[in-house]
């Protein structure tokens, strides 16, 4: 990775530290059912929002993908129907891969 690349992956990861932090919390409290779908669905959408627009802005880095992958795994959980829960542990955990997969981008910069 060019020292650019670096440089403008460190910032995207400051940028949206506390959104991955935040989808982390929303995603396990959602797996553990101590959040209902619907107050999780309140708080992941302005996180997707932030995350897909960061990512759209830096595709052209690695960190753009894994970004997308976390804005897709919230997607998912926003569409959810509430009659239709059963495939929500499923979605929590995707949530927390796609944003692990984030902060070993992020770690990856330090390296």
């Amino acid at each position: 990775m060019s020292g650019s690349d670096r440089a403008a992956t460190a910032g995207v990861c400051v940028n949206t530290a506390g959104e991955v932090a935040t989808a982390v919390s929303v995603g396990v409290k959602l797996g553990a059912q101590s959040l209902t779908l619907t107050q999780a669905q309140d708080q992941l959408k302005p996180i997707q929002d932030k995350v897909s627009t960061v990512a759209q802005q830096n595709m052209a880095l690695p960190i753009g993908s894994k970004l997308q992958s976390l804005a897709d795994a919230l997607t998912k959980v926003e569409q959810v129907n509430p009659g239709t829960t059963s495939q929500l542990p499923a979605d929590a955990s995707d949530i927390g891969t796609a944003a692990k997969n984030v902060v070993d981008a992020c770690a990856q910069v330090a390296r």
